[in-house]
């Protein structure tokens, strides 16, 4: 994935909260789909926002977004959380209510957890300004999830 696009998500995010002067879900997810939807065009994926997954329970429910191919196959899913909300009693919330767990990855715009085969895989810090290429990281475990291999310099949890 691109810098300029990592350093795009961290100006965004930086900009909103500072225009906005909140931290709102639904303020600061704008910059993380900004960032799911450029690396979706760099995968040949289109995301696509507000996706109605099958449940098994049949509820209707909408995650943040899908990646999805041409051929309407999801490949994917983005879920963003406000940072003041606990990531994880949120996940295990949206996990229990049948949000898909085979490939999501869940957002809070300080930290990114991925979750593939209903285990959490990586997680991360996502505003470091240090190591801006850290958020990077679960996105390219999605996309090795996707070619059934996991790249190198992964850290699992």
């Amino acid at each position: 994935m691109s810098q300029v696009l990592i350093q795009q998500y961290l100006n965004q995010l930086q900009d909103l909260r500072k225009v906005s002067g909140t931290h709102r879900e639904s303020v600061v997810r704008e910059a993380f789909k900004d960032l799911l939807k450029g690396w979706a065009r760099a995968h040949d994926l289109i995301f696509v926002p507000e996706y109605e997954p099958a449940t098994p329970v049949k509820d209707r429910r909408y995650v943040d977004g899908a990646f999805v191919h041409t051929l309407r196959v999801p490949f994917g899913y983005g879920e963003a959380k406000d940072e003041k909300d606990d990531l994880d009693a949120e996940i295990d919330f949206k996990l229990r209510r049948g949000y898909p767990q085979d490939n999501i990855i869940f957002e809070d715009s300080t930290r990114a957890v991925l979750v593939q085969e209903k285990e959490e895989v990586y997680r991360c810090a996502v505003d470091d300004v240090k190591a801006p290429g850290e958020v990077t990281r679960p996105l390219l475990r999605l996309r090795a999830h996707r070619d059934h291999r996991v790249p190198q310099g992964g850290r699992a949890v």
